[in-house]
């Protein structure tokens, strides 16, 4: 006996579709690219409206809709601070990577969540590098356990086989998208170097409590990408 299953799903433009498939076989047939995996509600999952940094696209059935592995990464890592992942029948305007349920966007994950600036001004994140670059001991110490905490959150994530890669901003500033002089954001957080200084200097960001540079951090799925300043990107595996 052969159990088919039928799934109608609206789509963006609100055409529509039709599909019929049967149990035990390749679950999708896309010939004309069309993905019919269920997406579930982020919504679901306790406490995640105290975790999203802004819900939007309400006339579309809000953004919160992931693909399985994608909730289970929402769902696991209770620190993330996220957005944009999915309208509820695919897609999302504006976000061409955002429309299947396998990224999303979270606020830089330092102490404070959306209460710290760090994590979610890029301009004060700048001010305050720039000063402990040039000489505030306050500002130095500020800046060394934010990155050292951001660092260690987003490693978590990273060695996550669940977790694609997840992108972080060079320097481009995100609303009026001007590309900056030096990738300052990138720079710091992955480099472990302040912005250079006028005179083309590269300094290097020494912890005040040991007298040691953070050095340097990498990972085979960590990239850098434009704009990306007041929160990171994270592409999860299908």
């Amino acid at each position: 006996m052969n159990v088919y299953v039928e799934v109608q799903a609206l789509l963006p433009n609100k055409t529509p579709v039709t599909k019929k498939v049967k149990l035990g076989v390749d679950p999708v047939s896309r010939p004309q690219g069309l993905d019919f995996r269920p997406l579930y509600d982020a919504g679901d999952i306790a406490g995640a409206s105290a975790r999203r940094f802004s819900c939007r696209e309400a006339t579309w059935g809000l953004d919160g809709w992931a693909r399985r592995k994608t909730y289970e990464v929402l769902r696991d890592f209770t620190w993330l601070l996220f957005n944009d992942v999915s309208l509820e029948h695919g897609g999302f305007p504006g976000h061409a990577t955002h429309g299947t349920g396998v990224a999303f966007d979270a606020r830089y994950p330092g102490a404070g969540g959306n209460g710290n600036a760090l994590n979610t001004t890029p301009s004060t994140r700048r001010t305050i590098l720039t000063q402990a670059r040039d000489g505030d001991l306050a500002r130095q110490q500020q800046i060394v356990d934010w990155i050292l905490q951001v660092r260690g959150n987003i490693s978590q994530l990273l060695n996550d086989a669940r977790v694609r890669r997840v992108l972080i901003g060079r320097g481009v500033n995100d609303r009026t998208n001007a590309r900056l002089a030096s990738h300052w954001n990138w720079n710091a957080i992955v480099d472990g170097r302040y912005e250079p200084l006028p005179n083309g200097t590269a300094t290097e960001i020494v912890n005040p409590a040991t007298g040691l540079p953070i050095g340097a951090w990498a990972h085979t799925k960590l990239m850098r990408a434009d704009q990306h300043l007041g929160h990171i990107h994270v592409d999860v595996n299908k």
